[in-house]
């Protein structure tokens, strides 16, 4: 379908989306205005952070959910000093001429269609990890990023934390000798209090309907993720694991592995959920084995180690209270290397301490990057391309589970498994219309 018929079939207007600057030709003292989509956790944070810059300006704040518009104005304005317009609709804040990038932080389902959109519409893209339910729209997303000329930044933050950048260089170096495996270990959340969670009438001021939007229509139920079904979500492991398994392949310049292996399941959370809480998986590539140790339902702290420092201190955690640490093995060596801060200490085989460089997250440079690069022209840290290569090993992983714990074998020439059907058929999903994403973008 072509881009103006089907921005005409989802726009409630039925006028086609404008199209706003392209990459590269605002100024340097350009204000960069930007829309909000998803008012929750994770877009308060991220709006308070674009809200605080001099260079941005948070026109309209969007969310199916009225109840959250209260504290997204009240935190534009306390952080900007202005008051954000209230929309409820994305389509409509896509149509806005004046908004040249949007914000989307909404459930993990809604970001492949949702940066098509926006895209198609002539805005710049800030999404939020997991960035896809499935391998086949990750590639649509690309396809849009390039085809509109778009900055689609992801929220990889750790490819904007310099630490990770000398660890790479530190590798390449050769002082760890050849790398033959890495260990990614993944511990963050908690137990929930089990039973099956309660259906209940849709909350007022929620369009449940549009929240659903490229999913099914499952029943409204109290305290319920939607990153615990297979239709909403990569699960909520990946929602953290993601983080590590980006910033290993990037400092081993890894590509795609040849296969992969998964075993693991709901051991814990007994709560009607179908993603996994427990998850093990190892790729394997030519000379190098990558291992992930996964759980959300352990009782350590998120993100950051239990020795009481602030993640985003530059400091080198005690490593063996530390939850998501990386492990990377040479033959002459091995490097700690930790996410959101934490930086990176390298051993040598005789266990001395021979380099190490603390680090500290910076999670506004990754924003400025983003806006640096709407400036520019240039494709920013945690590009969309980059970011999927990175999401088709976690895609890979779930699969591998899904389909029976079994080994898959992935042909690189044709983006598919050599050995397995069922695999297959869940590299792309069912959508309900009109949310689905095109084979044209």
């Amino acid at each position: 379908m072509k881009r103006r018929a089907f921005i005409h079939t989802l726009a409630s207007t039925g006028a086609a989306a404008s199209v706003s600057k392209a990459a590269g030709q605002s100024q340097a003292g350009d204000r960069v205005t930007i829309g909000l989509m998803g008012c929750g956790g994770r877009g308060m944070q991220l709006i308070t952070d674009f809200a605080k810059r001099p260079d941005v300006r948070v026109k309209t704040v969007c969310d199916v959910d009225q109840s959250k518009f209260d504290r997204a104005v009240s935190t534009v304005d306390e952080v900007g000093g202005y008051m954000p317009q209230k929309e409820t609709d994305f389509r409509r804040m896509f149509d806005d001429p004046d908004i040249d990038a949007v914000v989307i932080a909404v459930n993990h389902h809604w970001h492949p269609l949702a940066t098509i959109l926006a895209c198609q519409a002539g805005k710049h893209v800030y999404v939020e990890k997991p960035m896809s339910q499935n391998i086949w729209e990750g590639w649509q997303m690309v396809k849009a990023a390039r085809k509109y000329n778009r900055v689609v930044q992801v929220g990889l933050q750790n490819r904007s934390f310099g630490y990770h950048e000398e660890a790479a260089e530190f590798i390449k170096s050769g002082k760890l000798g050849e790398i033959h495996s890495a260990r990614l270990v993944n511990h963050a959340g908690r137990a929930s209090s089990g039973g099956k969670p309660k259906v209940i009438p849709v909350p007022d001021g929620l369009d449940y309907d549009l929240f659903c939007g490229p999913g099914p229509m499952v029943p409204y139920r109290r305290q319920f993720s939607k990153r615990h079904l297979w239709d909403f979500s990569m699960g909520a492991i990946w929602d953290n694991a993601i983080h590590q398994t980006d910033v290993v392949r990037w400092v081993l310049g890894l590509d795609l592995p040849d296969s992969v292996t998964s075993t693991g399941g709901v051991m814990v959370n007994k709560d009607e959920r179908e993603t996994p809480d427990t998850l093990v998986t190892a790729w394997k590539y030519d000379n190098l084995l990558l291992h992930l140790d996964a759980s959300n339902a352990t009782p350590y702290k998120h993100f950051i180690w239990l020795k009481p420092i602030s993640f985003a201190e530059d400091a080198i955690p005690e490593w063996k209270l530390y939850s998501c640490p990386a492990y990377i093995m040479g033959t002459e060596g091995m490097m700690i290397l930790g996410r959101h801060g934490g930086g990176w200490q390298a051993y040598g085989i005789d266990g001395s301490l021979i380099a190490e460089k603390p680090g500290k997250a910076d999670m506004p440079g990754h924003i400025g990057n983003f806006i640096d690069c709407i400036h520019s022209g240039a494709r920013p840290n945690a590009d969309v391309e980059k970011a999927q290569q990175s999401h088709i090993l976690g895609h890979m992983s779930n699969l591998s589970l899904r389909v029976g714990e079994v080994p898959l074998t992935w042909d690189h020439a044709n983006r598919r498994f050599k050995n397995n059907d069922d695999a297959n058929a869940l590299l792309k999903r069912t959508y309900r219309k009109p949310w689905v994403v095109p084979d044209e973008v």
